[in-house]
């Protein structure tokens, strides 16, 4: 994290306002976006759906 993510954070808190638990979700995305990520792969769509700054895409196992 860095001022940069910081103050991304701080917008997406007051957008979104998230409860509990869910702030923790919220943190993985404004440090993405402080690096140029503007898509990430997760086995929890629902966790970040409602999110609109990111993308989010299934994340795909491989069984062997």
């Amino acid at each position: 994290p860095n001022s940069v993510s910081l103050d991304i954070f701080e917008s997406l808190m007051k957008k979104y306002q998230p409860k509990g638990s869910r702030v923790f979700d919220l943190e993985i995305v404004p440090v993405a976006l402080a690096n140029n990520i503007e898509n990430i792969a997760t086995a929890n769509l629902k966790d970040f759906n409602a999110i609109s700054e990111i993308k989010v895409h299934p994340l795909i196992r491989n069984e062997i």
